[in-house]
Formats: C-alpha cells, structure tokens, sequence
C-alpha cells in the first residue's frame, strides 16, 4: 500500500495526474478509516486540487485531519494542503493563516523542514493577501529555511513562494529572475506537474511588466503542459491568463474566446484564480472597448467578492482599478469614489507604489468628472511621480492617456499634445492597439 501510494505520488509529479488520481482513489477505497487512509487522502487532495476540483480538495484535506489521529506528520500534511486550498480558493484567508501556522508547529516539533517550509510558504501568501504587515517577516524566516530544506518539490521551496509575493509586491525584475530560474530548474527535473503553475505565474508578472509577447508565450507554454499532463485546473488557470494578455494587447476575438472558455472551466474546477483572471479580462475588454456599462456589469461581482473576503493586497484586485473607471465613465461618481478610495488606502497603506500610482489616476479621473480640472491635473501629476518608481509601461501610458484627455478639456492643448503623444507611443510600442487608437483619438 505504501508503495501504491509512492508510486501514485511519483506519476503526479512526472506529469501523470489521472493515472496518480485513479491510483489513489482505488487505493483510499480499499482502506479503513484511520492515519494510513488519512495520508493517502493527503496525496489525493494534493491531485484534485491540480487536476480537477479545488473545493474537493479541501474537502479531502479535512477528512484527512479527522483520521490522522495522533500522526503529526499527516496532521501537519493535511495542514497544509487546506491552507493552500483555502488560499487558491481565495476564500477564508483568515483561517488559511491559522492552519498554516499550526502546520508550521507540528513541523517544528518533527524537525521536518521540507513541510514547515511549505507551510510558511502558504502562511505568507494568505498574509499578503490579507495585506497584513507581519508577511515580511513571514519571508524572511521562510528564506532562512533555503540553505537548510534539502532537496524537496520545487513548489514547496522557499523561492517558489518569494516569488510570488514579490511580483505582488512590485518587485517584478527581481521575480522575473525567480521565475526564469524556477522554470529552467522544472525543465532539467522534469517536474512537469510544478510547470504549468510556473509558466502561469511568470506569464503575470511579464503582463506588468508590459512584455505582452513574452506573457502571451508564457500562458500558452502553461496551457500546452497542463493538457498534456491532465492538469484541468491549471488549463483553465493559463487560459485565463492568456485572455488577459490578449485583453491587453487588443486581441477582441482572441480574448473573449479564451475568456468565455476559461470562465467554463473555473465553473467546473470551482477554480478562483481562473474565475479572476477570466473576469477581468473581459472586464478590461469591455473597457477597451469604450462599453463601460458592460465593464461594470462583468466586474462587479468580482469586486464584491473581494471586499467580503477582505483582499487588501492590491496586486490580487487590479480590476477594482477597470471597475472604477468603468464606474466614473457611467456616472456613478459616489460608488467610484468609496470603491476607488478603499483601493488607493490600501495601496498606500503597504506601499504599492505602482498600484498606488494608478488608484491616483482613477482619483483625478474622478475630479475631473466633477468638473474640478485643477484638482484632476495635480492628482495626475502625482499619479505619474509614484509611476516613475516602478515599471509599469501600460499602466503609466494609461495615467498619460487621462492626463492628456484632462489637460485638453482644460484648454492647455500643447501639453495635452504632449501627453498623448507620449501615451500613443508607448501603448504602440506595447501593441496595446485599443488603448493606442483612445490616444489617437484624444489627439
């Protein structure tokens, strides 16, 4: 049984995941209910969450608890693996933190470094998430683990989960670099089950970064893997992603199609990151497209969803940035200035700079829907000083876009010419066509 169970565990990781899943369901059949049945459904929870059903993997890791008894080790597994579900879910942060931690505890008390390792790294993600300040020293105590882990599953390592939150944090060069390393070790390991996730991930942060071509190449790369290996969650997770890029780049019938399809599949995997990043993609397709009642009318649900689970980490609700401009382009001034205003304090509050930048721009979008030109200039000026610390290209040319269009209103055309000239050029340089033609019509 115990071989069954490695050698199930052995087929996920090279990139068997329906093989490893039958294996394990055959083999969680057969047994009674107690410690050895609770850390095979460790293992199966681990499968379903890649391979099919996010929810019934968190279904299982608790199922896991009840059995294990007084084994701290599947105790500390079945931990885990319910804070990452929980995570992913995007739901009931608070409690993936308190499992995290516990699972840390255990681990300690074994001297297993792999799994405390893995559950810090979980704890660190629902902190950012939450926007809680003590996930900085959460890092730096996961990092202190590096030297000492051993060799474990390149998901599980501290650099997977450093990555991650620096890219939310901004730090997009320095993920960049994790990523590239993370994925050229996957590659020379054969780790095809960690791949996908890492494509997906990199994809995200070359989209901020503004290299769209990169980003389009990085989903698709994710997408191909996850099929093959029958990763269904992570298919739809890339193609979600990919819609974005093709949102961005204004890829009209590309990222409707990809964004439709994925949002099929987040309906059946009950996957959020695919359900999030399906959204908002057709959400910014909307935008781009000047239906701004449509932007709305996508993103809502989203935004609220992320209020009640109380997201503060900008970086996970960058469409609340489209659903306010959506909002003010409507006339909803009062809604877009709560919602606006409830983004922007956090963004400062953990300093975002970037994000921060672009909650300013929807600020003077804002006051200049109230007619207060003066006030929208000067909340402009600011947007693009906090833009000049990180490298954001869309997201800037965005923020020249609204200050071009203001400072025309204003009647000051040489330096409305200016800064629409600047935000042209730069959308162009992207292959932002949508955005791009908006500037050419301003000029």
């Amino acid at each position: 049984r115990r071989r069954t169970a490695d050698a199930a565990y052995y087929h996920f990781e090279s990139g068997d995941s329906r093989r490893a899943r039958a294996m394990l369901e055959r083999l969680a059949a057969e047994l009674p209910a107690g410690p050895e049945r609770a850390s095979v459904l460790v293992r199966l929870a681990f499968t379903r969450a890649y391979d099919d059903d996010v929810h019934a993997a968190s279904d299982l890791n608790l199922q896991a608890l009840e059995e294990a008894g007084d084994d701290s080790l599947t105790r500390a597994r079945a931990l885990t693996g319910l804070a990452a579900t929980l995570f992913r879910r995007r739901e009931q942060l608070a409690e993936a933190v308190e499992y995290a931690r516990a699972a840390v505890e255990l681990a300690d008390g074994l001297g297993d470094l792999a799994i405390g390792g893995d559950a810090l790294g979980v704890q660190l993600m629902a902190e950012s998430a939450l926007g809680r300040p003590e996930a900085g020293a959460t890092l730096e105590r996961l990092l202190r683990l590096q030297p000492a882990s051993g060799p474990v599953r390149l998901q599980a390592e501290p650099a997977w989960h450093a990555a991650i939150v620096r890219m939310w944090w901004e730090e997009l060069e320095r993920a960049q670099s994790e990523f590239g390393e993370l994925l050229e070790r996957g590659h020379e390991t054969g780790d095809d089950s960690f791949l996908p996730y890492a494509y997906v991930l990199a994809a995200q942060n070359e989209c901020l970064r503004g290299d769209f071509e990169r980003a389009g190449s990085h989903a698709e790369a994710g997408q191909e893997i996850a099929e093959q290996v029958g990763q269904e969650t992570l298919f739809g997770y890339a193609l979600a992603v990919r819609a974005l890029v093709d949102a961005h780049r204004g890829r009209v019938d590309e990222a409707r199609e990809e964004g439709e399809r994925a949002l099929e599949l987040a309906r059946r995997t009950r996957s959020a990151p695919t359900l999030h990043f399906a959204t908002s993609a057709l959400g910014l397709l909307e935008l781009s497209l000047a239906r701004p009642a449509r932007a709305v009318e996508r993103l809502a649900p989203l935004v609220e969803f992320a209020r009640e689970q109380e997201m503060c980490e900008p970086a996970l609700t960058r469409f609340t940035l489209d659903y306010v401009q959506a909002l003010i382009e409507v006339g909803r001034l009062e809604e877009a200035a709560e919602v606006s205003g409830r983004y922007e304090s956090h963004a400062a509050r953990l300093g975002r700079r970037g994000a921060l930048a672009s909650a300013l721009r929807c600020r003077g979008l804002l006051a200049a829907a109230r007619g207060d030109l003066d006030e929208a200039l000067a909340t402009l000026e600011r947007a693009l000083a906090e833009h000049d610390s990180v490298v954001m290209p869309f997201e800037r040319a965005r923020t020249l876009l609204a200050q071009g269009s203001v400072r025309r209103r204003a009647r000051q055309r040489r330096a409305a010419r200016e800064s629409l000239q600047q935000a042209r050029a730069i959308f162009e340089e992207l292959g932002a066509t949508l955005w791009a033609e908006r500037a050419r019509a301003e000029l």
